[in-house]
């Protein structure tokens, strides 16, 4: 009973908006990524799939950024599903890869301990 008042406060305070407090609280949470300095990254594993634990999606609706498990960003197409650009320079798997506000960016954080700015429209690393 008590869960049930909780949501019907948050309904009542939200009205029909409620979908998108949660979307927003969702965008606007982080994930703290701990590093030990007790152990070196493992290297990844030849012939890794490229697994997925993060999507993005551009702001014209069209165009996803998918960070792999393999190492490689990839920019696939909504509409047809094609994969448009790879970009590749991490060593292992990425956990997170975003647009920047103008789409001419994309920042990705990586198990092999780097942060990059990568640049859209030449698919390379950003040296800004």
């Amino acid at each position: 009973m008590h869960k049930r008042s909780e949501s019907l406060v948050l309904r009542t305070l939200l009205g029909s908006n409620w979908h998108v407090f949660i979307l927003l609280l969702t965008l606007t949470s982080c994930q703290a990524q701990t590093l030990s300095n007790c152990r070196p990254t493992p290297p990844m594993p030849p012939n890794v799939k490229p697994g997925v634990d993060d999507l993005s999606l551009g702001r014209d609706g069209k165009t996803l950024v998918v960070p792999g498990g393999d190492g490689k960003i990839r920019f696939v197409d909504m509409t047809t599903g094609e994969v448009r650009k790879i970009l590749t320079g991490h060593t292992n798997a990425i956990y997170k890869a975003v647009f920047s506000p103008d789409e001419k960016l994309v920042a990705s954080s990586s198990r092999d301990r780097t942060a990059r700015i990568w640049d859209v429209s030449t698919a390379e690393r950003s040296r800004n």
